[in-house]
């Protein structure tokens, strides 16, 4: 095994995150989509949409509250670059009259792929099947 020195801690933190920026979207914990989520709204959007102060935070926040409810974990959510470990563009996020929306996928409803229960019919087991009729025998003493 290679001894490496490690002088301070700061070093320490550095050498411990390296592999972790070479990974996909989907392979990063919440803390480092935090924070390439903000890095994105600070470099990115707020020279895009020239935002306020407020609207970043609201941005901010709004983007972190998606990735606590893991609405953006996919990696067709976030077009992210591995290389540089930051967020392009996130092709969902609209703006707005100064308001932040997110476009969700519609899905079919279930009820459609469904089969139509109407159309089929019940046979009553009781009933006659074609010529053929249920004998039934009575033990009558007459």
């Amino acid at each position: 095994m290679a001894a490496i020195n490690i002088e301070s801690l700061d070093e320490l933190g550095k050498l411990l995150d390296e592999p972790q920026k070479k990974m996909a979207w989907i392979k990063l914990d919440k803390n480092s989509k935090k924070l390439a989520t903000t890095i994105f709204v600070d470099e990115i959007l707020t020279s895009l949409y020239e935002l306020s102060p407020e609207n970043v935070n609201i941005c901010k926040d709004l983007l972190i509250d998606l990735i606590n409810k893991k609405k953006l974990s996919k990696a067709k959510d976030i077009i992210f670059n591995i290389e540089e470990h930051r967020i392009e563009k996130i092709p969902c996020l609209t703006f707005e009259n100064n308001c932040f929306h997110i476009a969700t996928e519609k899905r079919p409803a279930t009820s459609k792929s469904l089969p139509n229960m109407k159309n089929f019919v019940r046979t009553n087991p009781n009933k006659t099947l074609g010529n053929k009729h249920k004998l039934s025998f009575d033990n009558e003493d007459t």
